[in-house]
């Protein structure tokens, strides 16, 4: 077994152990939801990319409240990312607006080829688990760090991007098997306190491209795009939708 096949089968060992032990279930998200907004980068944050996991709902609306512009990446990133203007959803629309049904007109995809108006100053995420020092465990689909990398690969990340994680105590861990394409974690909010981790630049990571399969870029709409952009010319995409797209 080669090491790198080593080390991801431990990964891999730790978050089924860990999983069985905290599920994401329960907890007391809404507090912790109130406590993002006491760090130092929500206050001057203009566009935010929330994970669509369900304990975040809160956050959503709290953003969208605090009149912040939401990107919300579609399921598989089948149909890439979508835009949540305040300034565009009345507050009776807002807790239908983050319940991502795509044919809901509140939800704006954003067209790849033009630039972000206000790029993405902030991404909050769950995790499963999280180490002090900012090293974060996901489900081990891959998500956060790929749509962190499209995300810089498209130039849609300002250069003060700050990523939070919001956990519960008990998922609060003194160390993880991790890999480099892991994203770092900038601050740490609970329902009971909040903690500046990483304090380095966001690097955005990379495309592995070879790690990618043609299937996998067939069905991810931002992938395709990217792929098609760098020359490589991969299968034919997935089916285009019809959205309308931000007004840039």
């Amino acid at each position: 077994m080669k090491p790198e096949q080593a080390a991801k089968s431990g990964k891999d060992l730790f978050r089924e152990r860990f999983a069985a032990e905290h599920p994401l279930v329960g907890g007391e998200w809404g507090k912790a939801a109130e406590n993002l907004r006491r760090i130092p980068p929500y206050a001057g944050a203009r566009t935010v990319m929330v994970s669509l996991h369900p304990a975040l709902r809160q956050v959503c609306l709290n953003l969208l409240n605090d009149r912040k512009r939401i990107v919300l990446p579609t399921p598989g990133l089948q149909k890439g990312f979508v835009l949540l203007d305040p300034a565009a959803i009345p507050p009776s629309k807002r807790l239908p607006a983050i319940q991502m049904k795509l044919k809901d007109p509140s939800l704006v995809k954003l067209p790849y080829h033009k630039p972000m108006k206000e790029p993405v100053d902030m991404i909050v995420t769950e995790s499963l688990a999280v180490t002090r020092d900012g090293k974060r465990m996901g489900s081990g689909e891959g998500f956060l760090d790929l749509q962190a990398a499209i995300l810089h690969a498209l130039g849609w990340t300002s250069p003060e991007l700050r990523v939070v994680t919001i956990v519960q105590e008990d998922q609060l861990v003194e160390s993880l098997p991790t890999e480099d394409t892991d994203v770092d974690i900038h601050w740490i909010v609970t329902p009971r306190q909040v903690m500046e981790a990483f304090r380095g630049v966001f690097s955005g990571g990379g495309i592995l491209w070879e790690n990618l399969e043609n299937r996998a870029v067939r069905r991810n709409d931002a992938l395709y795009y990217l792929y098609r952009r760098s020359g490589k010319g991969p299968p034919q995409p997935a089916q285009n939708i019809g959205d309308r797209p931000e007004n840039t």
